[in-house]
């Protein structure tokens, strides 16, 4: 039995998650393990990295910030600026490349 779309994200963008596996001795590596089929690395730069190597495979990708369950205005202007920034190295990637945005409420299994 699969875990629900919304689980997983919940789990993916928990701080206190984060926290809790950052204290536990090898946590963050046994959280990675299973994580790194999906996310490209911790930074945007491993994100575009891993990227450009697909696309020179011949594959498309889709490259994921999150940031949307925000509600301090000064973080949400970050979160802002930094998806405006993702977007136009997206846009200088070769075609079949693209940034996905999730709206508040959107994640619909």
């Amino acid at each position: 039995m699969g875990i629900d779309r919304t689980v997983l994200f919940r789990l993916a963008t928990s701080e206190r998650l984060e926290r809790v596996l950052k204290r536990v001795p090898g946590g963050e590596a046994a959280a990675w393990r299973p994580a790194s089929r999906y996310v490209s690395g911790g930074s945007r730069e491993d994100a575009l990295t891993v990227a450009g190597g697909l696309l020179d495979a011949g594959h498309g990708v889709s490259i994921d910030s999150f940031g949307e369950q925000v509600s301090d205005p000064a973080v949400a202007d970050r979160v802002l600026d930094d998806y405006l920034e993702l977007a136009d190295r997206v846009s200088g990637l070769a075609a079949g490349a693209w940034l996905s945005l999730s709206m508040p409420g959107s994640m619909i299994g």
